[in-house]
């Protein structure tokens, strides 16, 4: 393609599109050539399994999911301290006989940054980008840096983030709000991930499951919108890593400033855009920080996990260091 349009004889583009290709492909013969392939991975198929048992597949449905695709959503933030990665490789019974003793921590694992990933034990269905813990972003050379470059911090926590969420606000958040009511009786992949988010809380759009990894899948797809318009907001005359920037660890803002002019404006941009999903910050726990953000009780919880560490005990797990 961008050999012919360097060439430079002419020649005529002709861009051709199937007509409803999604809605009309037999979605029961595509789920079937899926499961009983060997190159499909066994994580995948114990997936659309669950889905084709829960009736969210299959059937009577005609078409398949288009419209969302997971891997790409969840890389559209790079504030998101915890951010679904990519599938885990499986790891069977023998295997796990043959490591020995290992740690079964119920734990995401964290995935590098080349993409490659070594583990001994899959207690999630994805690896997740950054940390795994909380704790982990108050010892990471990270907030050093930013540390170094930012004299205020305000941490800002959501109001019973999971009890709050709004199951269909997950299609404003991947098209949005106009378009995807236009739009509700369309078969998408956000419109069936918000059917299963219901039918696992008793038909609720108001609220979702409070514990399971797949609610934490679930939200982040809403926040990672929600990061991107707060930067939208901000005056334009302010620049992003000069001025502010912000982090969040699922619905925990940190939000870091030069003075508190732009850490005020900052604020009402966080809380007018999650205002729009119908989520509000907890007052009760605003914090306010000044240079150095890191505490001494931080100081010392780290020092007693690396003695930890180096003894080969289990690290310490606490997610409110600061």
């Amino acid at each position: 393609m961008l050999e012919a349009l360097f060439d430079s004889s002419p020649f005529h583009v002709l861009r051709c599109d199937i007509k409803s290709f999604f809605e009309n492909v037999d979605a029961n013969t595509i789920l079937s050539e899926i499961l009983d392939s060997t190159k499909t991975h066994t994580h995948i198929k114990t997936v659309l399994r669950e889905l084709e048992a829960s009736g969210l597949l299959g059937g009577t449905l005609s078409g398949v999911p288009h419209g969302l695709g997971l891997s790409s959503t969840f890389a559209e933030s790079s504030y998101s301290l915890r951010a679904p990665y990519r599938v885990l490789p499986e790891v069977s019974k023998d295997e796990m006989k043959k490591l020995g003793k290992v740690k079964k921590l119920d734990l995401a694992h964290v995935a590098p940054e080349d993409g490659r990933l070594e583990i001994n034990f899959a207690p999630s269905f994805f690896s997740v980008r950054k940390h795994n813990l909380l704790d982990k972003f108050y010892s990471s050379n990270e907030l050093l840096r930013l540390e170094s470059k930012f004299l205020l911090l305000r941490k800002i926590d959501v109001t019973k983030c999971f009890f709050n969420i709004y199951t269909h606000s997950l299609t404003w958040a991947v098209k949005d709000k106009a378009y995807s009511k236009a739009q509700a009786n369309k078969y998408t992949f956000e419109g069936r991930f918000d059917t299963l988010m219901q039918r696992s809380n008793y038909n609720e759009t108001n609220g979702i499951v409070v514990g399971p990894e797949i609610s934490r899948v679930f939200a982040e797809v809403i926040f990672q919108k929600i990061d991107r318009n707060i930067i939208g907001r901000m005056d334009s005359n302010l620049r992003e890593g000069r001025d502010y920037t912000f982090r969040r660890y699922v619905d925990d803002f940190f939000l870091f400033a030069r003075n508190e002019a732009v850490l005020d404006e900052l604020t009402q941009a966080v809380e007018t855009c999650l205002e729009e999903y119908k989520l509000f910050p907890n007052e009760g726990k605003r914090q306010n920080l000044k240079r150095p953000f890191v505490t001494n009780i931080t100081q010392a919880k780290q020092g007693i996990g690396n003695i930890a560490n180096k003894l080969g005990l289990v690290e310490i797990q606490d997610s409110h260091l600061v």
